[in-house]
């Protein structure tokens, strides 16, 4: 029931709003400042900065990329997406730099920065524990809307999870679902925050395209902006095979495409083209269907 509601507030509303808390920026009381500011962050986390004085090594301390707080974070002090950052500190490591730590939760992130000196991290919540120290407190960005790829990106996810492949298509020991994006580089990034969540079991793995080659890898494919003759071929190309096709318009179902999130009067229309979804032998829920418009587009 949790997934249908959820899908009814996407459908209702194409602006929702978000909000995220005031980060702040703790470390162990041995290091030899009492404040902070974001350009020096910055440098920390970028691992440019290294050492507090001669003697103190700096230890940057991450949340795990999936937490609201470690988003944030990204966001605000970078002006990037997680997954970014991410790729920054693992090829920072592959030249031998040490990347921030990363814990778990952030009752984790405050026993580290208790106990290791030079430490150096953010919390989403005020710390009460004496025993750490604030640098610097960075105010919330206040509600703001989520512009609309976003919401296209949350209900693509959710539309997942209401689709049911054949079994045999799947590694049976780890199962991994190849969500293929082909999109320009707003699409891509929105789709970024999907990555390594877990829906039905399966663990999502995004997989962004600059070229509509290797298809067979993907269980479903989210098309952005991609019209004509270049939509009919490649739906064509992918007609019977059980990859689940999602676009933004009625044009897309009309030249074979299964879903489409479209736009209207403020809204976003899901609209199922039941004719292409059985002909992959794909199963769509029955609570799905009900919240959705039924067309049946055969080629």
């Amino acid at each position: 029931m949790k997934q249908t509601r959820l899908l009814i507030l996407y459908l209702g509303l194409i602006l929702p709003m978000t909000s995220w808390a005031d980060l702040y920026i703790i470390t162990h009381t041995s290091t030899p400042i009492e404040t902070i500011n974001k350009e020096e962050l910055v440098s920390i986390y970028l691992l440019k900065k290294t050492y507090w004085n001669d003697n103190l090594a700096i230890t940057p301390v991450n949340l795990e990329s999936k937490s609201k707080a470690h988003q944030q974070f990204t966001h605000q002090i970078f002006k990037s997406s997680a997954r970014k950052m991410d790729s920054y500190w693992n090829q920072m490591s592959y030249k031998g730099a040490t990347p921030p730590t990363t814990q778990a939760s952030e009752d984790s992130v405050l026993s580290f920065v208790k106990r290791v000196p030079g430490a150096i991290a953010y919390l989403s919540q005020k710390p009460s524990d004496t025993n750490v120290k604030t640098l610097l407190i960075i105010a919330s960005e206040q509600t703001h809307p989520i512009d609309k790829q976003s919401v296209l990106t949350a209900l693509t996810l959710n539309v997942a999870q209401f689709t049911q492949w054949p079994d045999h298509i799947f590694n049976k020991t780890e199962p991994i679902l190849n969500l293929c994006v082909f999109g320009d580089n707003v699409v891509h990034q929105s789709f970024e925050s999907m990555d390594r969540k877990v829906i039905n079991n399966k663990t999502v793995h995004i997989i962004n395209l600059s070229r509509l080659r290797k298809l067979n890898r993907c269980q479903l494919l989210y098309i952005s902006k991609l019209k004509g003759n270049q939509l009919n071929s490649l739906l064509t190309e992918l007609k019977q095979k059980p990859i689940l096709t999602i676009g933004e318009n009625m044009e897309f179902l009309k030249a074979g495409g299964m879903v489409a999130l479209e736009k209207i009067n403020g809204k976003i229309q899901l609209t199922i083209n039941l004719a292409m979804i059985k002909q992959a032998e794909l199963v769509i829920s029955s609570r799905l269907l009900k919240l959705a418009k039924i067309v049946d587009f055969p080629i």
